[in-house]
């Protein structure tokens, strides 16, 4: 059910004429992955083995010993006596027959499947244990390095959200290193981090087109969004179609943060070509790069295609 869900996604981002239905078709896209099945397709449906393990109940093996003797176990004592044999001998036969131990009760046989599942889980604990170091020192590099944004930022803020039709609710931060405008929420109030470089050599013009784009992504609660695709490739990092998705739909997303910078301001395309290119110039050489989790400007894939 994703997989066509995914080849209409990807479908309405060709046209580039609906970004933010492409994004909300790769979200859709992103939620069938991680939900589970509901209907069985029988040519595509795999049936999984069951390993060699009895799981036997100790209370019903008591009450199978104390039972009487099967029919059958009866038959071949009677057999037996009628054949003029020890009538001692089939005694001791059905004896052995029930003694015999039974399979150990919870014996875990470790099959193909198991090896897998071990495998999976593994790499979900590794994919989150690797995040949560990154986010950790990146949460204290910015407690260290970020100062709040003087008058003149903050003013073209509050300009850029009325334009957006929304309430300044994000903190602006500035920092001094190379690196590009980025959203980034971790479980509180958004943050927008612009660099220094940028705030200190944009025109207001030009400055005020950043801002609306980065508070693009808090109107859309694309903060949120990503801590959603990050999830779903941590938990199925194994399925190509969630990188898939995940690419789709920052891709998507980017787009629709244009657009509504294009909208919002009323800027001529020209324009604002030219201000992601004066942008992008910033990460030529960045001192460090966001966590998967935080919405970049320089995100989405081709900087060309957006221009």
């Amino acid at each position: 059910l994703a997989l066509p869900l995914a080849i209409l996604a990807w479908a309405i981002g060709r046209t580039r004429r609906n970004p933010s239905i492409a994004h909300f078709a790769w979200l859709l896209v992103m939620i069938r992955l991680v939900m589970p099945p509901v209907a069985s397709v029988p040519w595509l449906s795999i049936q999984v083995p069951l390993s060699g393990a009895i799981q036997s109940d100790p209370t019903s093996s008591r009450a199978a010993a104390s039972s009487p003797l099967e029919p059958s176990v009866a038959e071949r004592v009677m057999g037996s006596v009628d054949a003029s044999v020890d009538p001692n001998e089939p005694v001791v036969q059905a004896s052995t027959d029930l003694s015999a131990e039974p399979p150990l009760a919870g014996t875990i046989v470790v099959d193909g499947w198991t090896a897998l599942g071990i495998v999976w889980f593994a790499g979900t604990a590794l994919v989150i244990a690797v995040s949560v170091v990154r986010i950790m020192r990146f949460q204290r590099m910015l407690r260290a390095a970020c100062v709040p944004a003087d008058p003149r930022v903050r003013r073209l803020a509050e300009r850029a959200a009325a334009d957006l039709g929304m309430r300044l609710r994000a903190e602006i931060l500035v920092i001094p290193a190379s690196t590009v405008p980025f959203v980034w929420s971790c479980f509180g109030r958004p943050r927008i981090v612009l660099p220094a470089s940028i705030v200190s050599e944009m025109s207001d013009e030009d400055l005020l087109l950043v801002l609306t784009h980065e508070l693009a992504h808090v109107r859309r609660l694309d903060h949120i969004v990503r801590w959603l695709d990050w999830a779903v490739v941590a938990w199925l990092w194994w399925n190509p179609l969630a990188w898939i998705a995940r690419r789709g739909l920052r891709r998507a997303e980017e787009l629709a943060c244009d657009a509504l910078v294009l909208r919002a301001q009323r800027a001529d395309a020209r324009d604002y070509g030219r201000c992601l290119v004066s942008v992008a110039e910033s990460i030529m050489t960045p001192a460090f790069r966001a966590p998967v989790q935080a919405c970049t400007m320089g995100d989405g894939g081709s900087l060309e295609e957006r221009i």
